[in-house]
């Protein structure tokens, strides 16, 4: 499944189940999966044990990869740049296909977030063709919802399918023609 995937989510914890679904399956078949969080790696790795990921074998093979996300907005020399460095960094080092769970900017309520993300969303799409691989981007619900309309089409726009799912668990599946 080569796509650019955006899930919208109610509860952390339903997300999180469809992300450790996401990333199960390539692990299984021997491929690389990144997962990038805000925490602390280890936090994450720990809720992936309870969720049955043998990480400590798939970390040992070198397949897993929980990656705690440095603060691109503050970097010097800019957003675009660091996430460019960061990406190309994170990928240089393993072989495709690249199964990523996670965003660049994860708190879009910090200041040039937004704008950060969307040239993020937009050029990865844009280039999705030269990525051998899929990623996930998780979006809270009520946060896009609280976007002007131009950021939040921008956002869904720039993804091949949209997985919503809801508070008590209810999953849709849309492709990219039919997101709106």
């Amino acid at each position: 499944m080569d796509k650019h995937v955006i899930l919208l989510y109610d509860s952390e914890e339903n997300a999180r189940r469809i992300q450790f679904e996401f990333l199960s399956m390539p692990l299984s078949l021997n491929k690389n999966a990144i997962y990038l969080t805000e925490n602390e790696s280890n936090i994450m790795i720990e809720k992936m044990n309870d969720f049955g990921i043998d990480t400590d074998y798939y970390i040992s093979k070198d397949l897993l990869h929980v990656i705690q996300i440095p603060d691109l907005l503050e970097n010097p020399e800019g957003a675009k740049i660091a996430n460019e460095k960061f990406m190309s960094g994170l990928l240089t080092s393993l072989k495709p296909p690249y199964y990523v769970v996670g965003r660049s900017f994860p708190d879009l309520t910090k200041d040039g977030a937004l704008s950060a993300e969307i040239e993020a969303e937009v050029m990865f799409h844009s280039n999705f063709s030269r990525f051998n691989g899929a990623c996930l981007c998780s979006y809270k619900k009520d946060l896009l919802a609280q976007l002007p309309d131009d950021a939040k089409q921008q956002i869904l726009h720039n993804h091949h399918t949209m997985i919503d799912i809801s508070e008590q668990g209810t999953v849709v599946i849309e492709d990219s023609d039919m997101i709106k």
